[in-house]
């Protein structure tokens, strides 16, 4: 899915970013509380990953919130 020397190069920060802009993006119009209903996750889950104070988040949550939001994992990291 990833080119791993891109990755080694950009360091995994890079894609945390994009990830978490994407999910912003998604819910401007939306509040958080309507992705925690739709992914299952806590508010404060949700709040740590888009204030990064969550720095290695799980694959599963990652894929919970692309899920929440109907787009695929490998777009919300580009």
């Amino acid at each position: 899915m990833f080119n791993n020397d891109l990755v080694n190069t950009l360091g995994t920060d890079y894609y945390l970013r994009n990830f978490v802009n994407r999910v912003q993006l998604e819910i401007k119009n939306n509040p958080r509380y309507s992705l925690k209903i739709t992914t299952g996750l806590s508010e404060s889950t949700i709040s740590d990953l888009l204030n990064f104070k969550t720095r290695n988040p799980r694959v599963e949550t990652l894929l919970k919130i692309a899920e929440g939001l109907n787009i695929s994992i490998s777009e919300m990291f580009r």
